[in-house]
C-alpha cells in the first residue's frame, strides 16, 4: 500500500536527510576506530528543536540494534520530555524505511503508545518555559526579591 511506498521512497521525500546524516555519523565513528584515537563525538541541532533526539534515534535503530520503541525511549529520556511530534515521526519513517531495505527486522515502528500517537503542541515550549520559570524564581530568591 500506500505505506511501503512511502518507506521505499523516504530517502527521496526526507527533508532532513536523516539516512545520509545517519551514514555520516557512522563514517566519523569508524574513522576514529581506524585511527585507533578515542573519540567523542558531540551532536545537536543548530534549533534546539529534537533533530538531535531523531539522529540518535535512527543511528540506535540502524547501527546499536535497538528498537523503535527502545530508542525513542533513550532519546526522551535525554530530552526529558516528549520528542517534537515532527520528529518522533521522522524516526517512525526512518524505521520504515530501514524495513523496506530489509535492515531492521522489529515490528514497532507505528508504536507511539509510549510516546505520543498526535501532535498536542510543542514539548519544548512548555518544557523551556517550565525551565526558565525555575531559573527566574531561583535568581529572585538569590537576589531576595520573593516574598
Amino acid at each position: 500500500g500506500v505505506r511501503k511506498k512511502l518507506a521505499a521512497s523516504y530517502d527521496t521525500w526526507d527533508a532532513d536527510g536523516l539516512t545520509a546524516k545517519v551514514e555520516e555519523l557512522r563514517a566519523k565513528l569508524i574513522q576514529s576506530a581506524h585511527e585507533q584515537q578515542p573519540q567523542i563525538i558531540f551532536f545537536h541541532c543548530n534549533c534546539g528543536c529534537d533533530r538531535t533526539g531523531m539522529l540518535a534515534a535512527a543511528y540506535s535503530m540502524r547501527y546499536l540494534n535497538k528498537t523503535f520503541t527502545e530508542a525513542m525511549g533513550v532519546a526522551e529520556q535525554v530530552a526529558g520530555r516528549n520528542l517534537v511530534y515532527r520528529f518522533q515521526v521522522g524516526a517512525q519513517w526512518y524505521c520504515e524505511s530501514l524495513i523496506k531495505k530489509g535492515l531492521y527486522h522489529g515490528y514497532d515502528c507505528g508504536n507511539c503508545a509510549p510516546f505520543r500517537c498526535q501532535d498536542t503542541g510543542d514539548p519544548v515550549d512548555a518544557h523551556y518555559g517550565m525551565v526558565l520559570g525555575a531559573i527566574m524564581l531561583a535568581a529572585c530568591v538569590t537576589l531576595g526579591g520573593v516574598a
